[in-house]
């Protein structure tokens, strides 16, 4: 029996700005799901690749962080170059009837999900460090609460990623 080998993507998605689009101001801010990003990606696919690429794919978004635009993408590893340059050529996601354009960039390839949780958890916390300025003796407690408060939420985020992944 052969055993089934994956490649997990670590992806940041990179959004235009809301304010220069012509959706009005009153209209929500664009929440996207990892269905949404999964129904782009495939429609990239079948787009780029046809819809033989599109079905054989063996497609998954097991995560999307929204605050910190991460997603975590599993594929096949014979599927993998075909997801990856879909990545690159995705220039739009749409929810409902709003499309937003994205830029999709690929940080990481993994061959494990130990290896793709360790990498979007090293990214958060990367994310959080340039985030923060440091922390000085004479600081006052409301900026120490601020920090501590962002700590608990990466905590909380890494512990998502570790359920997910």
């Amino acid at each position: 029996m052969v055993r089934q080998k994956s490649r997990w993507l670590l992806v940041r998605l990179d959004f235009e700005d809301i304010s220069q689009t012509t959706r009005p101001p009153s209209a929500s801010p664009l929440h996207l799901t990892a269905t949404d990003i999964y129904r782009a990606l495939l429609d990239s696919i079948r787009q780029n690749y046809g819809l033989v690429a599109g079905a054989s794919s063996e497609l998954k978004v097991l995560l999307y962080d929204s605050e910190h635009r991460l997603a975590i993408v599993k594929t096949s590893r014979d599927h993998y170059p075909t997801v990856r340059t879909s990545l690159t050529f995705l220039t739009q996601i749409k929810q409902g009837g709003d499309a937003v354009k994205v830029a999709a960039a690929t940080l990481s390839v993994c061959g494990s999900s130990r290896t793709a949780r360790n990498a979007a958890c090293a990214e958060l916390q990367k994310t959080f460090v340039n985030s923060q300025r440091p922390l000085n003796d004479g600081e006052s407690p409301k900026r120490r609460k601020t920090i501590e408060k962002g700590l608990n939420d990466l905590e909380q985020r890494m512990k998502h990623v570790d359920s997910c992944v």
